[in-house]
C-alpha cells in the first residue's frame, strides 16, 4: 500500500465502533501509521499489511524453488 492509501484508512480507534455486513468479515485500519488487518465482529488482530510503495505483487518465500 502507498503512504497515501494508508493515510486514508480509519483509525485503529474506530474499530469498536464498525459494524460488519457478515460474519467474519476483514476490514483494514490504520494503527499509527501502519495499515493492519482486523475482524471487524470481534476486533480480532489478524496481522499485518505488507508491501508498500514500489512492492512487487509477488511474493516469494523460502523453498519456492522446490516446488
Amino acid at each position: 500500500m502507498s503512504e497515501e492509501e494508508v493515510q486514508k484508512l480509519l483509525g485503529f480507534d474506530k474499530l469498536t465502533t464498525m459494524i460488519g455486513k457478515k460474519e467474519g468479515e476483514i476490514t483494514l485500519f490504520r494503527n499509527g501509521n501502519k495499515p493492519e488487518a482486523y475482524i471487524i465482529r470481534i476486533g480480532q488482530l489478524i496481522g499485518d499489511v505488507i508491501g508498500g510503495k514500489g512492492a512487487s505483487s509477488r511474493k516469494f518465500f523460502h523453498g519456492d524453488k522446490m516446488l
